[in-house]
């Protein structure tokens, strides 16, 4: 019983449990108490990071480069934003000297459709015949007493069909339209208790599809491939 209890603990920690990972641009420096309580200073740049949203009320960010964690906490009843919505936190919320203001979205954008021409093939089967001719031949036997006798066979020819396929090629038209989704999350950094930003992580991540509307029928070209017909060719055989 208590297995089961630690197994369902652990796989609900699991499912609050969200990684962000993206870039923090840095515009001015940055200042930021550590997991013991020492101030580090975040100069302007570009670094990459993440964004660990740990529970409904903590957060922290990870610095790889400086090999570096921040841990944030958030007042009780106020709930992070995961997939939609903003939060804005105070340094006195966060327990850390920045403001931070908090922004997830999701969202779909959508082009206008457009037609293209492209190649599309087809297999096309037809019955193809051909005349084999076999050619005459002298058949000679000997018999017991002592005669041979000889015996010519005349040519004759015999028809022979197959089924043959082939692919063939042409044009179509088809409507496309390209799709745009966007999975927004960032963290605007500022001074506390000012409007000056000092620094933003973003980890959105964008997608892009072309969306088939409608395909068009396949137009073969007859003048480079013409239609299969039957054909006759003689052929001999020894």
């Amino acid at each position: 019983m208590k297995f089961i209890q630690l197994a369902l603990l652990s796989i609900l920690m699991v499912s609050c449990y969200q990684t962000k990972q993206g870039n923090l641009d840095v515009l001015n420096t940055i200042k930021l108490k550590d997991s013991k309580g020492n101030t580090v200073k975040l100069r302007p740049g570009t670094m990459v990071a993440k964004l660990k949203l740990k529970s409904k009320r903590k957060f922290q960010l990870v610095v790889p480069e400086l090999n570096k964690k921040f841990k944030f906490k958030v007042p009780r009843g106020i709930k992070l934003p995961r997939t939609y919505g903003e939060l804005k936190l105070s340094s006195r919320e966060l327990k850390q000297p920045i403001d931070v203001d908090l922004f997830a979205d999701r969202r779909t954008l959508e082009s206008e459709t457009y037609t293209v021409v492209e190649r599309c093939s087809d297999t096309r089967t037809t019955r193809v015949c051909r005349n084999v001719r076999t050619p005459a031949r002298r058949e000679c036997r000997n018999y017991p007493d002592g005669s041979r006798r000889c015996r010519t066979y005349p040519p004759r020819n015999r028809r022979v069909c197959r089924n043959e396929t082939r692919t063939v090629w042409g044009d179509r038209t088809v409507t496309y339209r390209d799709v745009t989704r966007e999975n927004i999350f960032t963290a605007d950094i500022y001074s506390p208790g000012t409007n000056d930003l000092i620094g933003k992580f973003d980890s959105t991540q964008v997608s892009r599809d072309r969306v088939t509307v409608s395909n068009g029928f396949c137009r073969i070209d007859r003048g480079r491939f013409p239609r299969l017909v039957e054909t006759r060719r003689t052929t001999r055989t020894q």
